[in-house]
């Protein structure tokens, strides 16, 4: 009867060590499925800015493309011409799963120029430095992936 007890509590530390490590995992696929998902949206919207493409309905010349995050789970692109602004597509990250930016240009909002992609300020002004974007689990502790951005406008994917 002992020996029963015995395997009976070595098998419920084996399985509540496996549900653990699943339970990270699951947390890990999320996140980097969500960085996936930013990759995604940040280059659609770099790509709306070097066509100099303009959400419908809008008029004037595109200044440039924003991205910018709210509550840290949606995503909205947003083409700002010199009269006007409107958005192209607003979408909400993988449930999770959270996003922020460093350095923040407004409320977790980044700016590529247009035609010329580079990152830019709210004013369309060249940044010259370049930003991280910091995705992280909101169910598991320490799952995070960083997505670079050069101040020329290039998406670090590693």
């Amino acid at each position: 009867m002992v020996e029963l007890l015995v395997v009976t509590g070595i098998m419920v530390i084996l399985v509540g060590g496996a549900m653990v490590a699943v339970a990270r995992f699951n947390a890990g696929q999320k996140v980097k499925a969500a960085k996936e998902q930013l990759i995604s949206n940040l280059k659609l919207a770099r790509n709306y800015a070097k066509g100099m493409q303009t959400p419908r309905g809008i008029g004037g010349n595109l200044k440039y493309v924003t991205v910018s995050v709210a509550a840290n789970t949606t995503v909205t692109i947003t083409g700002v011409t010199d009269t006007d602004r409107g958005d192209f597509l607003t979408k909400k990250i993988n449930e999770g799963s959270e996003v922020s930016f460093s350095p923040i240009i407004g409320p977790d909002v980044l700016a590529f120029a247009a035609y010329e992609n580079k990152l830019v300020d709210s004013s369309g002004n060249p940044l010259g430095v370049g930003m991280s974007i910091v995705v992280i689990s909101a169910e598991s502790s320490g799952t995070t992936e960083i997505v670079n951005i050069s101040a020329s406008g290039l998406i670090n994917e590693k």
